[in-house]
């Protein structure tokens, strides 16, 4: 295995590497082909990282010890609405809508201008990126959920956004979740998200023996609880924080994600390995848990 130049790692100025996303050696995927660059966490099945600079591994797989995975896009499909949206729509407005119908194009415009009146305000407090909840949004779009109680009014958002968008599991990414939690390895979310995703999580993953709850609450980035959003580098920093709490480096966590603008980047920027799931990327779920992948 080559060797790489990473003065701090452990001490040692240098130390064997694999680099997935960098651009230092590697191989090609016997599935599809793609070049896969070397990647610099190093561990055994135990989770134990190779400290004394030999290379020599007690175990034939490597993997990183925390990964982070975002939501939309990464772990769960996006689809178009359904076909009968709008039908499904006035039947569930009907409970709190007395009067003229409203359609979702009427609401969706109306939320998109408490939208941008909260950014611009967010703005204006100097952070770059921000993040608006969406339930109080919708609050404010149709005064009249103001009435209902907080679990009203999470099941009605959560009934609404789904005539805005389906979603679905990502083919692959229970297998590869299940690989690291055969071997310990920490996983949290990190995502551009909103209280529904929760909802829209555990209906995606039910079946497969993961819950919301089986990521790290304490690793997990939410935007809609933080106020911003990716790709602010206060993301990465508060991670990188954290995890450094718990004796973890960047390098030591790999962030899944879709877009390279939100989360890739600034993973990057922050020292943090990545993978980039798109076909332009580095590849997809299949790819990223292919066992040559990670051998020494």
């Amino acid at each position: 295995m080559a060797e790489m130049q990473m003065p701090g790692w452990g001490g040692r100025e240098t130390t064997p590497v694999r680099w997935i996303g960098g651009g230092h050696g590697g191989r090609n995927c016997p599935v599809s082909g793609k070049f896969w660059h070397d990647y610099f966490v190093v561990m055994d099945k135990s989770g134990c990282v190779n400290d004394d600079g030999s290379g020599a591994m007690n175990s034939s797989t490597i993997f990183p010890r925390v990964v982070l995975c975002d939501v939309y896009g990464t772990l769960l499909n996006v689809q178009p609405p359904p076909e009968d949206s709008e039908t499904r729509w006035q039947a569930l407005a009907a409970k709190i809508i007395s009067g003229p119908e409203i359609s979702l194009e009427e609401v969706a415009a109306r939320c998109d201008r408490w939208v941008q009146s909260d950014h611009e305000a967010s703005r204006s407090l100097g952070i770059l990126y921000p993040e608006v909840d969406w339930a109080k949004v919708m609050v404010r779009a149709l005064p009249e959920l103001a009435a209902w109680t907080d679990k009203e009014q999470a099941d009605f958002v959560y009934a609404h956004i789904q005539l805005c968008h389906r979603v679905s599991l990502k083919p692959g990414a229970v297998l590869f979740l299940d690989a690291c939690r055969d071997r310990g390895v920490r996983l949290a979310l990190v995502s551009n998200a909103q209280a529904y995703t929760w909802r829209e999580l555990d209906v995606a993953l039910f079946g497969t023996g993961w819950t919301l709850a089986s990521f790290e609450p304490d690793l997990n980035f939410w935007s809609f609880v933080a106020g911003f959003s990716k790709p602010d580098p206060e993301v990465f920093r508060g991670l990188a924080q954290r995890l450094a709490e718990r004796g973890i480096k960047p390098g030591e966590a790999l962030m899944i994600g879709d877009r390279f603008d939100n989360d890739i980047a600034p993973a990057r920027e922050a020292d943090f390995a990545t993978w980039w799931l798109a076909d332009d990327g580095d590849g997809d779920w299949f790819e990223l848990g292919h066992p040559e992948l990670w051998r020494i």
